[in-house]
Order: C-alpha cells, then sequence, then structure tokens
C-alpha cells in the first residue's frame, strides 16, 4: 500500500511489524493496549508518525495520515486464514 500511495515502503513495514508490540503484555489490559508500545517505542527514538500510527490502529487516537488508516483498516483481516 505504501509504494500505491507513493509513501516509504520500509516505514510502513515498520509499523506493521511493531503494532501490535505490546501486545502479549497488555492482553488482559486491553485499555493499555498501544500506550505501552508507544512508551517504548518513544524511548527508543521511533518517529512520532509511526507511533501515532501504532495507537491509531486500535483507537486510542483517531487515525489521520494514510498510514494510520492503512494500519487500522488491514488490522483486523490479518487474522483471516
Amino acid at each position: 500500500m505504501a509504494e500505491h500511495f507513493g509513501e516509504d515502503p520500509e516505514f510502513w513495514g515498520m509499523a506493521g511489524l511493531l503494532h501490535d508490540l505490546d501486545y502479549e503484555k497488555t492482553l488482559h489490559t486491553p485499555e493499555r493496549h498501544t500506550w505501552l508500545a508507544a512508551e517504548w517505542l518513544k524511548d527508543k527514538g521511533f518517529d512520532e508518525k509511526l507511533i501515532h500510527a501504532v495507537k491509531a490502529h486500535a483507537e486510542a487516537v483517531t487515525p489521520e495520515s494514510k498510514l494510520d488508516w492503512a494500519l487500522y483498516c488491514s488490522d483486523p483481516t490479518t487474522g483471516l486464514w
């Protein structure tokens, strides 16, 4: 999708890989999902646009960018087999 929109596939790919980084730690506290990952990513110096997309995929913040919306829309389909 990144290529389709003329965006950086590596940056979008990193968002895809990291968006559920805290899933195991927040499994029983879903209201913390993405917030914990955002803290970790910020501490490691990740770009704020990537952090926003991670939070937006689980409706912690409102999706704004094409990356936010792409992650938000594609996340529910990843478990289909």
